[in-house]
């Protein structure tokens, strides 16, 4: 009955045969790590929003919607972005609350304290966060990655400015990974694959040093920019999506590339209108 009803409200997986507790939630999208992106950003919105001035009833909703959207981003299983939401969150929290206000202290450790009940007293969210992070040397979704990222790299070797040229890093990994398995005959690995799994590696195979940098000027300015125009959370948002691109190049995906770029644009509109205004001024 619970799997029926995760299918029909759209936060359902592929694992119907699973009890609740396997469940990961992959929402309307093919994959559960490009679930987790989208998630990222409302949850950012929600966190940052906690502590304005408001009435009673709009914190209370806010709360119970941040927990919703907690629990739904636990349940995607997304390590990569999990852990990078950890990183980014606490020290935005950290610096929060030196600075500005203990409320940030307390919203931090309530964060950690949900993480870690449904972490310890879960078994499937505990052998997913905890026990393959462990192990990461024996997991099968993290070796693979080895001779990925390799022939990754030996693409942008063979064009270091300009690199293969867009959607190219498929048939150049095909050619690469027979070089990698004559020296690594036993190594785990994927015969195709359309991504490097790295932002960095994938934009350097494709764009190279030119593109990479253009590329990563873009986004990362505009992470600047929103910090300066207090969009906050639209710049952890960022951050924390392109934390999780270092295992995961979901950045093609075109729903996550959308509300990706989107941000960046919202951002750099709001800071040219702001700049204006005070020149103007």
């Amino acid at each position: 009955m619970v799997n029926i009803i995760n299918n029909k409200i759209g936060i359902y997986t592929n694992n119907v045969t699973g009890s609740f507790s396997q469940i990961r939630y992959s929402g309307f999208l093919n994959s559960h790590n490009q679930y987790a992106i989208l998630i990222v950003f409302p949850l950012t919105y929600l966190l940052e929003k906690m502590f304005d001035k408001r009435d009673l009833f709009k914190l209370l909703a806010n709360i119970v919607l941040s927990i919703f959207l907690f629990y739904i981003f636990l349940k995607t299983g997304a390590r990569t972005t999990f852990l990078s939401a950890v990183l980014v969150y606490s020290f935005y929290f950290i610096i929060k609350a030196i600075k500005y206000n203990y409320r940030y202290s307390i919203l931090f450790l309530f964060i950690l304290l949900i993480s870690g009940y449904f972490i310890v007293h879960n078994q499937s969210f505990k052998n997913r966060f905890v026990v393959t992070v462990l192990n990461f040397k024996t997991d099968s979704s993290f070796v693979t990655r080895f001779p990925i990222w390799h022939s990754a790299f030996e693409c942008f070797k063979d064009k270091p400015l300009i690199g293969y040229g867009f959607n190219n890093f498929r048939k150049c990994y095909e050619n690469k990974l027979p070089q990698y398995l004559k020296k690594h005959y036993k190594a785990p690995h994927v015969n195709t694959t359309n991504n490097a799994h790295n932002f960095f590696l994938h934009f350097l195979a494709e764009t190279g040093i030119i593109g990479t940098i253009l590329i990563s000027m873009i986004i990362f300015i505009a992470i600047y920019h929103g910090i300066k125009v207090n969009l906050h959370f639209l710049s952890i948002a960022l951050l924390i999506s392109i934390s999780g691109f270092m295992m995961n190049m979901n950045l093609y995906i075109r729903e996550v590339s959308f509300l990706f770029f989107t941000s960046i644009g919202f951002i750099e509109g709001y800071y040219l209108a702001i700049k204006n205004e005070k020149s103007i001024v």
